[in-house]
C-alpha cells in the first residue's frame, strides 16, 4: 500500500513539473543547434597607374625636359625649309604602376611663331619604321610589358610652304604623355569594364534615359557645348558623350562642325542597344551627305544606322568607329582619315576612298552578300587602304572578291595592304557590278587569290573600246597580301 502511494506521489510531482515547464515556455520560440565560423577578410588593394618618359636606355627619365629635332648627323643646329624632314632622338614610354594603360602623345611648351604649325606635320615613328599621325597615335602598356619600343617624333615641313614662313621659329618643344586605363585586367565578368576610360583632358557627359525627344535634345546640347570655342583657351572641349541603352539618337548633318578654323573632338559611346542614326534632313546638290567638316568623330560600342545618308563628309577631320555594328551600307568616306576597329558589317562599305586618302580596317568582321569593301574614288588623291586581322564571309551567292575596286578615271593610284585576314565563300570567279551608265568588265589579270582558291581582290573597268576602259599600271595599283 505504501509503495502504491509513493508511486502516485511521484507521478503527481512529475506532472506538476511538466506543467510548470510548459507554462515557462509559453511566449518563447524554438531553438536549433547552431555554430559559427569566420575567416579574416582579404585586403582590398587598388592598382596604380603611373607613366614616365625615358631615354632609349629605358631608365633615365626625361620628364620636364625639352627635346630637339636633329638631322641625320645628330645635330640640333638645323634650319627648316619646305620639304625638310627631321626627327627627335629616340625615347620610350614606361609604366611604373601596376595597371595596364593606354597612352597618347601631345606636343607642348611651344613658343614663337605658331603659324609654322600650319605647315609642319607631326607624326610618331615606331622602331619598326611604322608611322602614325601624332593626333591618332595610341600606345598600350601592361604589367608584363611595361616599356614601349623606341619612339620618335617626326616633323615634316609642307613642300607648299611659301615665303610667309621664312625666318619663323618654334622653340621649347616638349612631349606630354597622357595615360588612362586599358582593357586588360579582368573582374568577375570580363576585361571590358574600363573600355570607355578617357584621358584627363576629355569632358564626359552622361545622357540620362528618357523619351526620344528628351534624349535627342540632350545629345544636341552636349555636341553644341563640345564644339563651342572657349574664349579663354581659344579651343573647343574634347568630349565623350555616353548614351543611354535602348535608345535611338538622330544626328543631323552639321551638328558637330565647329567654327571655321577650329576642330571639334567628339566621342559618342554606348552599347549595342543604342542606335545612332546619321541623317541629312536638308540635302543639297551632292545628296544626303552627313556633313561634319572639321570634326574628329569617334563612335564606340554602338549600332550605326547609315541608311538615310549617302556618306560621311568630315573634311579636315578623322572619323573612327570602334566596336560598332554597322548593319546598313556605309557609302562615301570623305575626310582626312577613316578608321574602323573591331566593327561588324552585314552590308558592304561601298565607296571607300571617296575623298579620303587613308582608310584602315582592323579586327573587323564582314558578313556580307558579295564583297565586303568596295573602293571607289572620283578624285586624283592616292588611296591608301590597310585591312588587317579581318574576317570576310560571303553569306550569299554573289560572285565577288572580298575587296573590290570600281575604277573609272585616270590619274589615281591605290596602295592596298591586306595583312592576316581570313576569307570564306569567295571561290566563285568575280563578276562585274551592274552600271546603268556603261558596261563594266572585270580585269582578270587583277585577281589575287589565297592558296585555297578564295578571291581576295579584283577590280573592274569600262568595257574595251569605251571611254571608261582604264587599265591600272603596276605603279597605279599595288596590292600587298601578308
Amino acid at each position: 500500500m505504501n509503495k502504491i502511494k509513493s508511486t502516485k506521489r511521484a507521478l503527481i510531482m512529475s506532472a506538476a513539473a511538466v506543467l510548470m515547464s510548459i507554462s515557462m515556455l509559453i511566449g518563447t520560440t524554438y531553438a536549433w543547434f547552431t555554430d559559427t565560423a569566420s575567416t579574416a577578410v582579404n585586403k582590398i588593394q587598388a592598382g596604380t597607374l603611373k607613366v614616365d618618359i625615358v631615354k632609349e636606355d629605358g631608365e633615365t627619365s626625361i620628364k620636364n625636359e625639352s627635346m630637339s629635332f636633329v638631322n641625320k648627323d645628330g645635330s640640333a643646329d638645323i634650319l627648316w625649309e619646305p620639304g625638310a624632314t627631321f626627327m627627335t632622338p629616340a625615347f620610350k614610354i614606361k609604366s611604373t604602376g601596376s595597371l595596364a594603360l593606354k597612352y597618347k602623345l601631345t606636343l607642348n611648351g611651344i613658343t614663337g611663331d605658331n603659324m609654322l604649325l600650319k605647315v609642319v606635320k607631326f607624326s610618331v615613328v615606331k622602331a619598326d619604321g611604322t608611322e602614325v599621325d601624332l593626333d591618332t597615335f595610341e600606345g598600350h602598356l601592361t604589367p608584363d610589358a611595361a616599356l614601349s619600343d623606341a619612339l620618335y617624333i617626326k616633323g615634316h615641313m609642307d613642300e607648299t610652304a611659301n615665303n610667309d614662313y621664312q625666318d619663323k621659329t618654334l622653340e621649347g618643344l616638349g612631349i606630354t604623355v597622357v595615360a588612362t586605363q586599358w582593357t586588360y585586367e579582368k573582374d568577375s565578368k570580363d576585361d571590358q569594364y574600363d573600355k570607355f576610360a578617357e584621358y584627363d583632358d576629355v569632358t564626359t557627359t552622361q545622357i540620362p534615359a528618357g523619351d526620344v525627344a528628351t534624349v535627342n535634345n540632350a545629345v544636341k546640347d552636349a555636341i553644341a557645348a563640345a564644339k563651342k570655342v572657349d574664349s579663354a583657351t581659344g579651343k573647343t572641349t574634347p568630349t565623350q558623350i555616353v548614351l543611354p541603352a535602348n535608345t535611338t539618337v538622330s544626328i543631323d548633318s552639321g551638328v558637330a562642325t565647329p567654327a571655321q578654323g577650329h576642330t571639334s573632338d567628339i566621342k559618342i559611346t554606348g552599347d549595342k542597344t543604342t542606335t545612332v542614326k546619321l541623317q541629312n534632313t536638308n540635302p543639297g546638290s551632292e545628296g544626303s551627305l552627313s556633313y561634319q567638316d572639321g570634326a574628329n568623330l569617334t563612335f564606340q560600342g554602338i549600332t550605326i544606322d547609315a541608311s538615310a545618308i549617302s556618306g560621311i563628309c568630315a573634311r579636315g577631320g578623322v572619323v573612327t568607329f570602334i566596336d560598332c555594328e554597322i548593319n546598313t551600307e556605309l557609302k562615301k568616306t570623305i575626310g582626312t582619315k577613316f578608321v574602323f576597329s573591331g566593327c561588324t558589317f552585314t552590308q558592304p562599305v561601298s565607296q571607300i576612298g571617296y575623298g579620303c586618302k587613308d582608310v584602315v580596317f582592323d579586327n573587323c568582321k564582314f558578313n556580307t552578300n558579295g564583297y565586303g569593301i568596295k573602293i571607289y574614288s572620283e578624285g586624283s588623291t592616292p588611296v591608301n587602304l590597310t585591312v588587317k586581322n579581318c574576317a570576310f564571309k560571303n553569306t550569299g551567292s554573289a560572285a565577288k572578291s572580298a575587296i573590290f575596286i570600281d575604277h573609272i578615271i585616270d590619274g589615281i593610284s591605290y596602295n592596298i595592304t591586306v595583312d592576316n585576314c581570313t576569307f570564306d565563300g569567295f571561290t566563285a570567279t568575280p563578276t562585274p557590278n551592274y552600271n546603268k551608265w556603261a558596261t563594266r568588265m572585270i580585269v582578270t589579270d587583277s585577281f589575287i587569290k589565297t592558296n585555297d582558291g578564295q578571291y581576295i581582290f579584283s577590280y573592274q573597268t569600262g568595257a574595251e573600246g569605251g571611254n571608261y576602259h582604264k587599265i591600272l599600271t603596276n605603279n597605279q595599283l599595288v596590292v600587298t597580301v601578308k
